[in-house]
C-alpha cells in the first residue's frame, strides 16, 4: 500500500504531549490534523494548528488514526468493533496506548475482513498489555 500523505487527514485520539508531538510531525508532512480529546482546554487547537472534533465521529474523516490515551475506566475498550466500523476501509490505525484501550480481536477481525487497511500496535508492557499475536491482513 503506497500513497501520498500530503492532503490526507491525520486523526488523533488523545491530544496530550505525545498526541500533539505526533500531530506536529504529521502536519510537517502536509497532512490535515484533527483531534478528539474532551480534556484538552479550548485554544490548544489554535495554538498548534489542529482542528478540534467533539466526538470519535472524526474517525470517519481520518485517513490515519493515532491513539494516545491512558488506560482508564473510560478508555478501556474505547477502540472497539463499533468504532472501527466507522473508519474508512483505507484507514491506518496506530495505537501507542495500553493494550486494553484497543480491542485487539476487533482490530484483527477488521484487518482480516478488509475493514481497515493496516494497523500499527505498540501497546506497551505491563498491566493491560496484550499477548503477542499476528494482526497481518489476509490479502
Amino acid at each position: 500500500m503506497m500513497r501520498r500523505v500530503r492532503g490526507t487527514t491525520f486523526g488523533i485520539v488523545g491530544c496530550g504531549r505525545i498526541g500533539t508531538a505526533a500531530g506536529l510531525r504529521a502536519k510537517a508532512f502536509g497532512m490535515n490534523v484533527v483531534f478528539y480529546d474532551p480534556y484538552v482546554p479550548d485554544g490548544k487547537d489554535q495554538s498548534v494548528g489542529f482542528e478540534r472534533r467533539e466526538s470519535l465521529e472524526m474517525l470517519r474523516e481520518a485517513d490515519v488514526i493515532s491513539v494516545h490515551t491512558p488506560l482508564t475506566a473510560e478508555t478501556n475498550g474505547m477502540i472497539n468493533g463499533q468504532v472501527i466500523s466507522c473508519m474508512k476501509e483505507s484507514a491506518i490505525l496506530i495505537t501507542t496506548s495500553r493494550g486494553k484501550v484497543c480491542d485487539l480481536d476487533a482490530v484483527t477481525d477488521a484487518l482480516k475482513n478488509n475493514r481497515i487497511a493496516a494497523a500499527g500496535l505498540a501497546c506497551g508492557v505491563g498491566a493491560g498489555a496484550p499477548t503477542r499475536r499476528s494482526c497481518a491482513p489476509s490479502r
